[in-house]
């Protein structure tokens, strides 16, 4: 049998081939070229993933409990666990003004991580999905978490689509 080829390799724009051919540079240079994609795309990113989902950052407590119906429970004598373990650069995000989705951007998870963050959804009717794009945190450096109420009647039915 032999095999057809799908598409002829797309040659890029001379605007684009530039763009690469910067980066390429800068990689060589110093191996900064992620740090420099990260810094020129990360509020484009942001704020074209917020835009397609109608969703605003929250501007007060980033706590995963609000997305519950529940204010944060940090106080002097107790402190909330208003981030789900393992996770970094968390982030609230609002729908018609109400929590909608609570998002972090870790820059890895191992095994022990998913199962920790599968068992505190679990206790908190909570759900989430791990994606590569589109981390806006640290794009191409970072992972994307994205935690939503769970409505399904039977717990996490996977397919939630990073809010």
């Amino acid at each position: 049998m032999t095999r057809q080829p799908t598409t002829m390799p797309r040659k890029p724009p001379e605007d684009e081939l530039r763009a690469i051919e910067a980066l390429q540079s800068i990689h060589d240079r110093n191996g900064s070229a992620n740090r420099v994609f990260a810094d020129a795309m990360k509020d484009r990113l942001e704020k074209t993933w917020a835009e397609s989902r109608g969703l605003k950052a929250a501007k007060s407590s980033h706590c995963i409990r609000r997305l519950l119906g529940r204010n944060c429970g940090n106080s002097r004598q107790k402190l909330c666990e208003c981030i789900p373990p393992h996770v970094t650069n968390v982030s609230l995000w609002m729908k018609d003004g109400k929590p909608h989705c609570f998002v972090a951007q870790p820059n890895g998870l191992g095994m022990e991580a998913i199962d920790n963050l599968s068992k505190f959804c679990r206790e908190r009717g909570l759900r989430f999905v791990v994606e590569a794009f589109p981390a806006f945190h640290a794009p191409m450096q970072s992972l994307f978490v994205v935690f939503e109420r769970d409505t399904s009647a039977r717990g996490f039915s996977g397919g939630i689509q990073a809010c």
